[in-house]
This record gives structure tokens, sequence and C-alpha cells, in this order.
């Protein structure tokens, strides 16, 4: 894992540590943790979503929880500001109704500010490779379309 700090104090540090342990087993436990992270006016984005205020945030989560077998995120790079951080990382997770609930990984990044509290949170992932690519029908026509676009563009990536 690589960190990289810039200005950031003790107790930044220290917010953002506890912030990657919380979701490095994200489940209903992690979630009543998180409480004392966000701030109560917290604005979180992600390709789906976006959610004001804790309590948005904890339905949210809690509702994401319902038929996930397992979920935990491995952060891999992070980069610390005075203020903000922003985290590469990788989610292991199975759902039940995604792929027949078998493991999977997805690749992500996530950007937060802060101050004493986390004020903003936005998720950066590519919702088709978490849902849609995971469908019978559709997944089907996402990975012919997928192995097209490569052939035609040299595989290159």
């Amino acid at each position: 894992m690589s960190s990289y700090l810039f200005g950031a104090s003790e107790v930044r540090c220290d917010l953002v540590e506890r912030f990657k342990n919380n979701y490095a087993s994200f489940d209903t436990d992690a979630i009543t943790r998180l409480r004392q992270l966000y701030d109560p006016a917290v604005v979180f984005i992600d390709p789906l979503h976006r959610l004001e205020g804790w309590p948005a945030l904890e339905r949210y989560f809690t509702a994401s929880t319902v038929n996930l077998d397992f979920c935990r995120f491995d952060f891999v790079d992070t980069v610390l500001g005075e203020q903000d951080a922003f985290f590469k990382w990788h989610m292991h997770y199975a759902h039940k109704k995604i792929a027949q609930g078998r493991p999977l990984r997805l690749v992500g990044a996530t950007q937060i500010k802060f101050g004493a509290r986390i004020t903003y949170h936005e998720d950066f992932y590519d919702l088709g490779a978490m849902v849609y690519e995971h469908m019978p029908l559709l997944g089907l026509g996402i990975r012919v379309l997928k192995n097209f676009m490569m052939r035609a563009g040299g595989n290159g990536r």
C-alpha cells in the first residue's frame, strides 16, 4: 500500500485511519462506528446516488448490507492532504442477488473531505463491473461488446 501525506496533521491521519479500518469489513457494526466519523450534514455521492445528511447515508448503507454475505475493502493507495484524502481500493464482496452469490472484486476510488469529521464522501467505480456484467443476459451482452471493442482498439488499456 502506498501513502502520500501533504501537510496532514496527526489528528487528520487518525481520522483517515479510522475511516479505512471501519471499511476494512463493511457490515452493520461498521455502520454504527462510522456514525462517529461523519458530519451530520455529510454529502455522499456515488454512481447512483447523491445523499445529504447522516440519516440518509445510514439508511443507504443499511439497505446495502441486506443481501451481502460479506464486504471488505483493501486500500491500496492513499493521498492525504490537510482537509481531504483520496483512496484507491479493491472491494471484495459477495451479494446474494449478484453473480449467484459468488465472491467478486471491484476496483474503485474514494475522495473524502473533512474538518473535525467527514463532510464529503464521493465514490468512483464502474457500476457495470459491479452489477450489470453479472446479470445473465445483460452481462453476456456487455462481455461481447467489451471483447469487440478490445479487438477493435488493439487490446490497449
